[in-house]
């Protein structure tokens, strides 16, 4: 019973308050503001995915709403919990154990798709944007190099040149480096005093 209001919630919570924070956090270009966000929205999508798989089994589990609810609430916790917490424990370290597996994954389906006839796929797509909706063309993706994986290639393709001219033009060039920065001291911590270190040895021995 009530368990409309639980999902009203956890909608609140766990989307729309995340969605104008990331958006503030965007907007500070704070690496220690984005870093959270960048944790907390694969976590969350890790968690949607385990539970749409399930949910024929978690519908009929009393209470399940508001148990959902407690878990969202869990994730947008602020501070060193919740999907900060989860990503540097589990999800981090996983990843990167199995980065290269995924690679090799991402690759074979790429050719994979290729052999299943996806370029004729592309070329149609690309036909119906120009000849019929008017669209200009799409400029030829540079070769890919053989020294790149696929999946490099892949999530380049998601860059945004713009959003790097648009940071150097307000003296911020550097936010890609210091977020990356961010997100590894904030799963990493122990690694700023371990540099720390080697630099006071540095200085006393020189």
């Amino acid at each position: 019973m009530f368990g409309f209001i639980a999902d009203i919630l956890t909608s609140v919570t766990s989307i729309l308050f995340p969605i104008f924070a990331s958006y503030k956090a965007l907007r500070t270009s704070d690496p220690a503001n984005l870093a959270p966000w960048l944790m907390y929205w694969p976590t969350l999508s890790l968690f949607l995915l385990v539970e749409s798989q399930l949910y024929f089994i978690l519908y009929w589990v009393p209470f399940y709403s508001w148990i959902r609810l407690g878990i969202h609430l869990y994730l947008v916790a602020p501070g060193q919990q919740g999907s900060v917490y989860i990503y540097r424990e589990y999800i981090h370290p996983f990843l990167e154990e199995h980065e290269r597996q995924i690679d090799r994954m991402i690759s074979d389906g790429h050719e994979k798709a290729k052999a299943a006839g996806m370029d004729v796929v592309k070329k149609g797509i690309e036909y119906v944007r120009v000849q019929i909706l008017g669209q200009p063309p799409k400029r030829p993706s540079p070769p890919q190099s053989r020294s790149v994986s696929y999946s490099t290639y892949l999530m380049s393709k998601f860059a945004m040149p713009s959003a790097r001219e648009g940071l150097a033009a307000a003296g911020t060039s550097d936010l890609f480096s210091l977020l990356g920065k961010a997100l590894n001291q904030s799963t990493y911590p122990d690694a700023r005093h371990s540099q720390e270190d080697q630099a006071r040895d540095l200085a006393t021995s020189g």
